[in-house]
């Protein structure tokens, strides 16, 4: 996206200040990126009970459409920009107690740190098995 000529910060277009005369720019491409798989236990074994699975840049980004709620031991994302993330997954229920509110992304800034990174390219078509965190990561 862009406004006037200059990219969308962010993706976001603030119209706020008003937008008379102004010209928007939104490219699509249909061979955007999809990833899929299963989510894992400690064990190997498919994860099952409340996961979020998480596709994201910055531990800033996490909003309803990074998260894939899922509660069938497997997730998938589809219609992704190419670019670099991180892919992790997240028990919910192991994880509450550690979550006492505030500010989500200092809550998963240590996963984001933990977690492998994945390079999207157009139309690329990935299958990748993580394991879910049911604690916080111990730092390196």
């Amino acid at each position: 996206m862009t406004l006037d000529n200059q990219p969308a910060a962010d993706q976001v277009l603030d119209l706020s200040q008003g937008a008379g005369g102004s010209r928007v720019k939104i490219t699509v491409n249909r061979a955007g990126g999809r990833i899929s798989g299963r989510i894992l236990d400690k064990d190997g074994e498919p994860a099952m009970g409340l996961i979020m699975v998480l596709l994201v840049t910055g531990p800033k980004d996490v909003d309803e459409n990074s998260a894939n709620r899922v509660s069938d031991g497997k997730y998938s994302f589809k219609g992704i920009r190419p670019g670099k993330y991180r892919l992790f997954a997240l028990d919910v229920l192991e994880l509450i107690a550690g979550f006492a509110g505030g500010d989500d992304a200092e809550f998963i800034k240590p996963f984001f740190d933990a977690a492998e990174k994945i390079e999207i390219k157009d139309g690329d078509g990935i299958s990748k098995d993580i394991t879910a965190f049911t604690k916080l990561p111990e730092k390196k």
